[in-house]
């Protein structure tokens, strides 16, 4: 296979995934209500050459895979391309970390099912994101449940030669949610970055520990969690009222609503 076919081969994949069709060979149909005219082109493969590369398609050198690893045969692919999307853009001062549902309804045994997400059925990842236009700086795919992100996820190959922990060894003392924002972003740790999350990934525990390292932290808190336990449990619950108190460098907000109920 010739590198300009493989370009060619992609092409089509992009193309196929504009253009919805039954089934793959319909592409190729003459048939008036089917007919795809740019696929009877010079310029694209043909029918049987295109679902012989699609049959031998692999990614991955079966002898270095890790079993462990659910997403070992497409790992070198996405490794590469994480290493893409951070060497090809330098992201704003303001980034997110947030949950997301790629829709997939094919047969794999980490598909998760969520009625809030858009997309319901598909796999589960953690992305890394520009505040301002989106754009997708990085990304973990979750192939397990929480509690076992340290034997499937975390320990997974990172960007660059070193790992996360061995880059910052002090975050492994950190629960497995907030070591998670820590693999997203310890590229960009030390840069004066603002990283926004929500209360799933917040804490106060992972702010002194991101400003420690140079980064900003924002996003909602569970009351419950760390040092802020002490604090909501003095009995202030004016509800409309705006305030904040500072944990030694930690600057902290909060707002108090009404519950707002439906009949």
């Amino acid at each position: 296979v010739s590198s300009n076919e493989m370009k060619k081969f992609f092409a089509m994949c992009i193309h196929m995934g504009m253009i919805r069709k039954r089934r793959i060979q319909d592409y190729w149909s003459t048939n008036p209500l089917l007919v795809t005219p740019i696929f009877h082109s010079r310029n694209y493969l043909s029918r049987d050459r295109f679902l012989q590369i699609l049959r031998f398609l692999r990614f991955a050198d079966y002898g270095k895979m890790i079993d462990s690893d659910r997403l070992k045969k497409l790992r070198p692919f996405l490794n590469m391309t994480q290493n893409l999307c951070i060497s090809m853009y330098t992201p704003r001062r303001s980034v997110a970390v947030d949950e997301t549902l790629l829709l997939y309804k094919g047969r794999i045994s980490f598909k998760q099912y969520n009625p809030r997400k858009r997309a319901r059925f598909g796999i589960k990842t953690i992305a890394l994101c520009d505040s301002i236009n989106g754009y997708l700086h990085n990304l973990k795919f979750i192939q397990d449940r929480v509690s076992d992100y340290h034997c499937r996820y975390l320990h997974a190959p990172s960007i660059g030669t070193n790992s996360w922990a061995e880059n910052f060894p002090d975050a492994q003392k950190l629960p497995v949610s907030e070591r998670i924002v820590v693999h997203l972003v310890g590229h960009i740790l030390n840069k004066n970055y603002c990283i926004y999350a929500d209360n799933w990934f917040t804490s106060v525990r992972l702010a002194r520990w991101m400003t420690k390292h140079g980064t900003t932290l924002t996003g909602t808190i569970k009351k419950n969690r760390g040092d802020l336990f002490i604090f909501f449990s003095s009995g202030i619950t004016h509800n409309g009222t705006e305030n904040y108190f500072i944990i030694e460098l930690l600057v902290n907000l909060f707002y108090l609503m009404k519950q707002i109920t439906k009949a």
